[in-house]
């Protein structure tokens, strides 16, 4: 990819990042040699393999050096929000052998990240020197999805059609095999017995984490990505068809049931859903942020209309190059005190972009965002990007196996601290 009128930090990289793709290549005709650990003896049952490693994420490992700060001219008005988009250098940089359709950090951690790479995943400590990961092994497909709980379990999904619960303080892991493959996997944020799954023949199921069915329906269309509101009331999925479909829990959180659906556009498949409760002056707007095959990412208010029926109202709509293969987006995590919020996406043309957004909804028309940086530096089409707890990284990864952990610029009196 041509590197032409990149912003200072990442000329300052683009070296680093040369020499890695250079090695990478040179990788091709030498396959890794990776040795194989047994699951440990206390764990016999354990279909799965882990290992630890203090030598860094194979096959390649970088941590450059950050460069200085970007200089830019801010006004009175943007000064707070602007400098809240500002990127220093590279954190870390990691190239997989297989593509990274999936990352993740995990909830309310500043440097757990979770890598999905072919049939393997991995946990990536990228604070502590060097770099720490966990490796989880298992699967005989690529991982398509996968989720945290809040407490010590994970949650993987992969084509060859089955579901893998880990225990991350045993080590130990569950393995639930279904008759399709697996698209989407979702824990329920307060009820952490209770997972969600999707697969390929529109099929959606209910699991506890011993592995028993709950419940399961067929919905019309392959539901593509799903997110639960915050409360955990309601399961929100995108489907192949253009439409977002919802879920209602009963008063126990023990189970769910289908409620009704919404045209967010006819036949072009949504890829990524996040829902996200927006505060502003003391009121509390439910939205949906979701990307579609039409090279939009696009925001919706939620009202609702009664128990089970939402109407979606248009908010804000950003335009991202996206005409065939999955690209996510994110919220960034923490609560704006100012009239903008933020939005990272990957795209089809090999950058993360950020656009900012008016947090007050328009009543009458969609509110305009605005670009503000567009990061440089992928080989690959970015297909997820995941904000750490205070926002300080930002990862994304792309489909040439390439994961760049991005260091933002921040001051204590930038941003609000997490509780």
């Amino acid at each position: 990819m041509a590197m032409t009128n990149l912003p200072p930090f990442t000329e300052a990289v683009s070296s680093t990042l040369r020499s890695a793709r250079g090695d990478r290549s040179r990788r091709k005709s030498e396959p890794l040699k990776r040795e194989k650990i047994h699951p440990r003896a206390s764990v016999p049952e354990t279909p799965s393999k882990f290992r630890d490693s203090t030598t860094g994420v194979p096959p390649k490992s970088l941590t450059p050096d950050a460069a200085p700060p970007v200089k830019r001219q801010l006004t009175a008005s943007s000064r707070g929000q602007t400098a809240r988009s500002m990127f220093i250098g590279v954190h870390h940089c990691v190239i997989m052998n297989d593509p990274v359709r999936r990352i993740k950090f995990k909830p309310k951690s500043r440097g757990l990240l979770g890598i999905a790479s072919g049939s393997t995943f991995r946990i990536c400590d990228l604070f502590h020197s060097p770099p720490y990961e966990t490796l989880f092994e298992g699967h005989k497909l690529p991982i398509v999805d996968f989720d945290w709980s809040n407490s010590d379990h994970l949650i993987t999904g992969s084509s060859d059609k089955t579901v893998r619960i880990y225990n991350l303080t045993e080590k130990s892991t569950k393995a639930i095999l279904l008759s399709n493959e697996v698209i989407a996997v979702r824990f329920h944020p307060l009820n952490h017995n209770l997972i969600a799954v999707s697969t390929l023949h529109s099929m959606i199921y209910f699991f506890n984490q011993s592995g028993k069915v709950i419940s399961h329906c067929k919905i019309s269309s392959t539901a593509r990505c799903m997110d639960f509101s915050t409360d955990g009331t309601l399961l929100f999925f995108g489907c192949a068809d253009g439409k977002v479909r919802w879920f209602k829990c009963t008063k126990d959180f023990q189970d769910f049931k289908y409620a009704g659906s919404n045209v967010v556009s006819v036949n072009r498949s949504i890829n990524s859903i996040s829902y996200r409760d927006l505060h502003t002056n003391a009121l509390r707007i439910p939205s949906l942020l979701v990307n579609l095959v039409d090279s939009t990412i696009k925001l919706f208010r939620i009202n609702r209309d009664s128990e089970t029926t939402f109407s979606f109202y248009p908010w804000v709509e950003c335009p991202v190059l996206n005409i065939s293969e999955v690209v996510r987006s994110s919220f960034a995590p923490l609560p704006s005190e100012s009239e903008e919020g933020f939005i990272a996406t990957g795209s089809e043309n090999q950058t993360v972009i950020i656009y900012v957004y008016p947090t007050t909804p328009s009543r009458d028309s969609i509110s305009k965002s605005r670009q503000v940086d567009a990061l440089q530096g992928h080989t690959g089409i970015v297909n997820d990007v995941s904000w750490n707890c205070d926002e300080t990284l930002l990862a994304s990864s792309d489909s040439s196996g390439m994961v760049i952990v991005w260091k933002r610029w921040k001051k204590p009196s930038d941003f609000q601290t997490p509780t």
